[in-house]
């Protein structure tokens, strides 16, 4: 997600998928999907500062 991925709101967008990630890793959005989301699905994440 780190090449090609998007923020878009509070969401970072997987560029090849479109799936939107939250900020703790959890499934936010699965845009085609008739369910929404999967909550059992997450991301790794990393502490990041600004």
């Amino acid at each position: 997600m780190g090449v090609g991925g998007t923020v878009e709101g509070e969401n970072i967008v997987c560029p090849w998928h479109g799936w939107r990630w939250r900020g703790d890793g959890s499934n936010a959005l699965i845009p085609y999907s008739k369910i929404g989301c999967k909550d059992n699905v997450r991301v790794r994440t990393y502490h990041s500062t600004e």
